[in-house]
């Protein structure tokens, strides 16, 4: 179709243009040594195994793991260290590298196992404490108590104070983190605690999309430029969107009625539908990597104007501007960093207009 290839003609120039994946940072070795250069940035499940290390830009780049150094950090990042803990619930001995969210008497670190968040308070004696929130099964019964509440006040037996914020304290980063700064400013009041976590940074990326398909006479093309919000350290998966789009459908169907005055002839009617919208929605993708079938849900407020033209009575326009929710299903596929290939199905939903019956679509992505 003409607007598809007039979009890749257009966007020949982003495609020859990369952006790195590296950020300045370091490793310390297990000797102790630490080593200047570039990491790979991602999401912390996986940053939890290991990271990729170029010595330079023009190095191709190494995984390290924990059998390799003992710490890594971003600059003007967070930190990660190798740490060693026993998980009661499967009695299993874990090792792994933690973000370092607080240096001091007590040491707290995070990670995530099965996308659940746990921290690690070690001791000065270099003992650990494992703590965890609840967890809950598809039902809502409780799988897993949380155990934090209890181990907070197991390592505050010496400080009253902090005692009186433990039936109200969440967990979360910021509560879990003045607690500990708490304890050990009661514990060691000489000994300074430095917060090491820096809150990870949001992403906009824009990206375009130019679409379509035709059934014999009838087609839907559509176009649309979104913001895409993420939280890179925390999930690649799943993001933010809002932007605009246009969709124009063209579709010939049989009128629900038969007559003899047309002499056999079933008459057709023309729909002819031009919607402009404004969605806003969150966006999960099922699998991370080249190929990333993926599923959305959300709101959109939309202009909809439709014609149908049934020859006989002629045409009738209706237009309408309202909102309701809108899915969707599709899959993209990358050909570069900058450029995809996507198939995609919506289902939406227009308050006081009706289900509007979308064609599935396949078109180009060009990213910025």
């Amino acid at each position: 179709m003409r607007i598809i290839s007039t979009l890749i003609v257009a966007a020949m120039p982003v495609l020859c243009y990369s952006q790195s994946d590296f950020k300045s940072g370091f490793i310390v070795k297990n000797n102790g040594d630490t080593v200047k250069g570039f990491l790979k940035e991602d999401v912390q499940s996986e940053l939890q195994k290991g990271v990729v290390f170029k010595s330079s830009n023009t190095d191709a780049g190494t995984t390290l793991t924990f059998r390799d150094i003992k710490a890594f950090g971003y600059d003007g990042g967070n930190t990660f260290k190798k740490i060693s803990y026993a998980d009661p619930s499967d009695n299993s001995s874990n090792e792994l590298f933690a973000k370092l969210m607080l240096n001091g008497h007590y040491t707290l670190y995070s990670f995530y196992k099965s996308d659940r968040q746990y921290y690690v308070v070690k001791t000065s004696e270099d003992s650990t404490y494992l703590l965890r929130d609840a967890s809950y099964t598809m039902t809502g019964t409780i799988d897993e108590a949380s155990n934090y509440k209890n181990m907070l006040l197991f390592l505050s037996q010496n400080c009253n104070e902090p005692k009186k914020q433990l039936d109200y304290i969440g967990f979360t980063d910021r509560e879990i983190m003045n607690y500990i700064i708490a304890l050990n400013k009661c514990l060691a009041p000489s000994s300074a605690t430095d917060v090491m976590y820096k809150k990870e940074k949001s992403q906009m990326n824009i990206y375009a999309y130019a679409g379509g398909i035709t059934f014999s006479s009838n087609y839907e093309i559509t176009g649309r430029v979104i913001a895409k919000f993420t939280v890179p350290g925390l999930s690649k998966k799943t993001s933010l969107n809002v932007g605009v789009n246009y969709m124009k459908q063209y579709k010939k169907q049989d009128i629900d009625k038969y007559d003899v005055i047309f002499n056999g002839y079933k008459p057709q009617s023309v729909l002819n539908t031009d919607m402009f919208s404004i969605p806003f929605f969150i966006q999960y993708d099922i699998t991370n990597g080249f190929i990333r079938p993926y599923i959305t849900g959300g709101l959109s407020l939309d202009y909809v104007k439709q014609t149908v033209d049934e020859k006989i009575s002629g045409p009738v326009t209706e237009s309408k501007v309202a909102g309701g929710p809108i899915a969707a299903v599709g899959i993209d596929g990358s050909v570069t960093k900058n450029f995809a290939v996507k198939a995609e199905w919506i289902g939406q939903y227009i308050v006081g207009f009706g289900s509007i019956e979308h064609y599935p679509t396949i078109g180009v992505v060009v990213s910025f």
